[in-house]
Parts: C-alpha cells; structure tokens; sequence
C-alpha cells in the first residue's frame, strides 16, 4: 500500500528501512490516523524519520509524494491501486451481477454512465438554485410566533434586592 512512498522516500536519499514502514502500517492499522493528511504526516515522520537532520529531506520527499492532496479521497487514490480496488469490488459481487455488468459494456462503461449521471445531477441542483423564490425583503414581518409581535418588557431589579 505505501510501497511507493517507501520507495519516493528513498529517492530522496531517506535512509528509512522495511521495519520502519511496518511500524508506520502498524500504526495505521490501530487507526492511530485516519482522513487527515496532516495527522498522517506526523505519524509517517515519526515512524520513519529517526534523525532530525533528516527532517527536511522528508518534508520535499512527502511534498513531492503527495502534491495537491488535501483530503482522504486523493490520498486512497494515489495509495490504492485501481486494479486492486477493481478485484475487490468484483469479489463482492455475485456471478448474476458480473454477467448484467459485462451486458452493460464492463465496469469502465459502468463507472462512465455513474460520472455523468452525476454530473448531470449537480448540474441540475445548480440551475435549481438560480430560479428558486426570493421573497420580498421589503415585506414587514408577520406577528405570531417567529413573527415581529411585540414582547414582554422585563422589569428592572435595580430596586430588588
């Protein structure tokens, strides 16, 4: 899983070893981090950086690594391969699906009509939101409940005491 930033690590002249990203997969297993890129990079320093003079070589090396990910979604998709993901999601499903899946063009077609279905689904919400109604701003309130009634004025307990 993070064979590759093991191995952009060591590009970087990082001097970190196999038992250090076990203990960093260790780590991530008892979910010491979860969806915060910021807790993983602590954790990820900690367990494979064991000189602080190689701080800074971490800092460009996971720079580097995980350029532009602010968020769990990228960093699954730049840790997961897409193969593997593919199998896994195969897996769960029974014999009858994969063959409706296989009718319909195979699973890229799938993902494909899913994407534009979205798209076509927040395109949608969007021009829903331009035409929705106003109101009138200048209109006075209404008295009731929520409305601009008027309240009780609460006496002063200067004189109470």
């Amino acid at each position: 899983m993070l064979i590759n930033f093991f191995l952009t690590l060591r590009k970087y002249k990082l001097p970190v070893t196999i038992r250090e990203l076990m203990d960093l997969i260790s780590g991530l297993q008892h979910q010491l981090v979860y969806a915060n890129l910021d807790d993983f990079y602590l954790l990820s320093r900690t367990a494979l950086v064991k000189d602080e003079k190689n701080y800074d070589k971490f800092d460009r090396a996971f720079s580097a690594y995980f350029k532009g990910l602010e968020d769990l979604h990228g960093l699954l998709e730049s840790l997961i391969p897409d193969e593997w993901l593919r199998h896994e999601f195969e897996k769960s499903l029974s014999p009858e699906q994969l063959k409706e899946i296989e009718s319909l063009g195979g699973l890229e077609k799938l993902i494909e009509a899913f994407k534009k279905a979205k798209e076509e689904a927040e395109a949608k919400a969007g021009e829903e939101g331009k035409d929705g109604d106003e109101g009138n701003a200048d209109r006075q309130g209404q008295s009731g409940p929520g409305g601009l009634g008027k309240g009780k004025k609460k006496e002063s307990q200067k004189g109470m005491g």
